[in-house]
């Protein structure tokens, strides 16, 4: 597996170019000196936000990576999870404490440098910077299955913290959950995750990848299901498959089972089973990032929406991901079709489940997205078994609603591992950033850049097809 790190420098922000399109975006810009330029104040930002940021009395952070939800760990194992902090203001933010409830829970807090201990002591995010908190998820005793289920263990990191050259009584906070299994380190885990139920036909998408073995991965799956009497049962591609799709012709609960081996024979433990009611509506919760082959998110932020709240009008950002086969018009004029909003080889918010694969429609060869209409995001595309092919990524903002420009990130998981983290990205509206392609089965990443380095904006892109 081929794994792209990117390290971002605490000066990305104050440093990064946005080249590949207009001459607005051909030079590298501060952030301040793009929000006090007098074509983009006029164009998308207004001559106040500065101020506007500046003015708040309390802190201004963003947070990226929460709620951290552990993997199933082994029990006097560790694993962890890093937690993104950005000072969203043009002034820096100090952490004045940082807690996990209840004291004995099974979490801890960690500074990935070493250099500090984030539960005893302060320390400060610079302006328009970005600080790692590591949280450490390391059980001792086994979690305790309840009707079927292993319950998670489940914790709140509670931050307080403020400008740091604000009043110091004007205080900010934030809670974050934190949740994780613990299993038995001698004996294989079976855990099936329902994916997505589907209205037509009655059917719904399970997989067992988050199953997990001491001795080594999991090779061998086998399904078993209890429903209605008289109900047609219909597994593709197979009871032996990883992931599957179960369809049926009555409605009502159905009682999943679900049985792993590995290589080496280690007996299982128990496999809690997993009850789903198929009556047609459909549902779409976002499963772990353990349960796919590919996995690209998409986080962003704006500065000009620090005061949002519920029911307020949001920046309009899409994530997109590109089959090889995609066509439509050269508008970057390097000799090929750009296959942006190419349907059906594209999936984003305005075709989120398109038939790509060999196998029939729904199966684990096309992907699936999540997210549109989520204020301020993330979405998600999920590809469980991707084709021996490439695939694209590409973000969009389709519409900034006067809110001005956003910072753009991507993350790209392999089977639950993070295999590309991309610093933020500057875009202004209708901004479309080429963000990298994936290849499998090498299973690599490569971000795309221009030939000085930079990223890949084009700007000024509207959907083609909607012309």
């Amino acid at each position: 597996m081929k794994v792209v790190c990117w390290l971002v420098a605490l000066s990305i922000l104050a440093a990064m170019s946005v080249g590949c399109g207009s001459p607005k975006h051909d030079e590298a810009v501060s952030l301040s000196d793009a929000l006090a330029s007098t074509d983009h104040q006029s164009t998308h930002v207004g001559p106040d936000l500065p101020e506007v940021l500046y003015s708040q009395s309390a802190g201004c952070l963003n947070f990226s990576g929460g709620p951290a939800i552990f993997q199933p760990t082994a029990i006097d194992t560790e694993r962890s999870l890093n937690l993104t902090l950005t000072s969203c203001d043009f002034d820096g933010n100090r952490i004045l404490s940082a807690t996990i409830l209840p004291e004995d829970s099974p979490f801890a807090l960690k500074d990935p440098s070493g250099a500090w201990d984030p539960a005893t002591e302060e320390w400060v995010v610079p302006a328009w910077q970005q600080e790692m908190l590591q949280v450490i998820f390391q059980p001792t005793v086994p979690s305790p299955v309840v009707d079927g289920s292993v319950e998670p263990y489940t914790a709140t990191l509670h931050l307080e913290y403020r400008f740091e050259n604000g009043p110091a009584d004007a205080l900010a906070s934030e809670d974050i959950l934190l949740s994780g299994q613990a299993v038995p380190d001698n004996c294989i885990t079976a855990i099936a995750n329902p994916q997505k139920q589907m209205e037509s036909p009655l059917a719904v998408r399970l997989d067992g990848l988050s199953s997990i073995s001491p001795a080594g991965p999991v090779t061998g799956y086998e399904w078993q299901v209890l429903g209605p009497d008289g109900a047609t049962q219909v597994f593709h591609p197979s009871v032996h498959a990883a992931t599957i799709v179960f369809a049926t012709d009555i409605a009502g609960p159905y009682k999943f089972d679900l049985a792993v081996t590995d290589d080496a024979g280690t007996p299982q433990c128990f496999s809690p089973p997993v009850t789903v009611d198929l009556d047609g509506v459909v549902f779409e919760p976002s499963p772990p990032a353990t349960t796919m082959g590919l996995e690209v998110l998409l986080h962003w932020r704006t500065p000009g929406d620090w005061h949002y709240e519920e029911g307020d009008t949001v920046s309009n950002v899409d994530l997109h991901l590109v089959h090889d086969w995609a066509g439509g018009p050269d508008l970057d004029d390097d000799g090929l079709p750009d296959g942006w909003f190419d349907t059906p080889y594209d999936c984003w918010a305005g075709n989120p489940g398109p038939h790509w694969g060999v196998n029939e429609p729904g199966s684990t060869d096309d992907p699936d997205f999540f997210g549109d209409g989520v204020p301020q995001g993330p979405e998600q595309i999920l590809l469980p078994t991707p084709e021996d092919l490439a695939y694209r990524i590409g973000i969009h903002y389709r519409d900034d609603f006067g809110l001005g420009p956003i910072f753009a990130r991507v993350i790209v998981y392999f089977h639950g591992e993070v295999v590309m983290e991309s610093p933020e990205a500057l875009l202004w509206e209708l901004d479309l950033w080429e963000v990298g392609t994936v290849e499998w089965p090498e299973q690599s990443v490569t971000p795309v850049t221009t030939d000085s380095g930079d990223f890949k904006i084009l700007n000024d892109y509207s959907n083609p097809y909607e012309q």
